[in-house]
């Protein structure tokens, strides 16, 4: 098996022999670009803004400059035809922020940006009860 030997010392000098960068090489220049991993969960600010076309509240890093796309349902018998709201992409600078609701205490920033909504638990969803439009059994004729 000398040449299959061969081939393996040739593949592995030829793998060794590109100079690829390494670390803050990859990206010359790199600095904290939008849209790249901010870091450190911890030193994420993260605020709730009210989205002006859907009236959902959503979650942005402190650095982001537009709403980031989300989805709106056009009735909620249909969960699985989901659109993109017009709101995503509008500048979130004009946005007003959400206030807490009465009662709740104040959360770290990574509980806040992964605690959805209360209108989205599932078992307030219409779909998720039986007895909504269309939850009889089909009845077959014979």
């Amino acid at each position: 098996m000398p040449a299959a030997e061969q081939r393996a010392v040739g593949a592995d000098s030829t793998l060794m022999s590109h100079e690829e960068p390494e670390g803050d090489d990859l990206v010359p220049g790199f600095g904290h670009i939008p849209g790249t991993d901010p870091g450190e969960a911890e030193t994420w600010e993260i605020i709730r803004v009210h989205c002006p076309e859907c009236d959902r509240p959503i979650a942005l890093l402190g650095d982001e400059e537009q709403l980031p796309q989300h989805a709106v349902l056009r009735t909620a018998w249909h969960p699985f035809s989901p659109a993109l709201c017009a709101g995503s992409g509008l500048p979130a600078e004009d946005l007003a922020e959400c206030e807490p609701e009465p009662g709740a205490e104040p959360a770290d920033a990574l509980d806040a940006l992964l605690t959805l909504p209360a209108e989205l638990d599932w078992r307030t969803q219409p779909f998720s009860h039986v007895g909504g439009a269309g939850s009889l059994p089909l009845q077959r004729t014979a």
